[in-house]
């Protein structure tokens, strides 16, 4: 499995900047660059926003990183995937369960 570990991908976490107003600008900052596999799981169509979208949840699999956790997102060369859930089996490798974001 970890030949197929042949696409480069980031994985960003959101941190809060002061805006100096007392509020504050959310962020997303690249905490890793790591080699993934990258496969669509399922779509789906949701009705949102007055209009039908379709959805495509990806399977992102990675060598073990402790600071990935959910609610991270991963940018997959133009896919932007929030990451849904993790999958860990104890082996070197971990599987991200992963929503298409618009």
């Amino acid at each position: 499995m970890i030949g197929e570990l042949n696409q480069r991908v980031r994985i960003l976490a959101q941190t809060r900047d002061p805006d100096g107003g007392g509020g504050y600008t959310e962020v997303w900052n690249v905490i890793a660059t790591v080699w993934a596999d990258v496969a669509p799981r399922a779509g789906s169509n949701v009705f949102a926003a007055d209009a039908l979208q379709s959805r495509v949840d990806h399977r992102v699999t990675i060598r073990r990183n402790a600071a990935v956790s959910v609610g991270m997102r991963v940018m997959a060369g133009t896919l932007t995937l929030s990451i849904a859930a993790i999958l860990d089996d104890g082996s070197p490798l971990i599987t991200l369960i992963c929503e298409e974001l618009p």
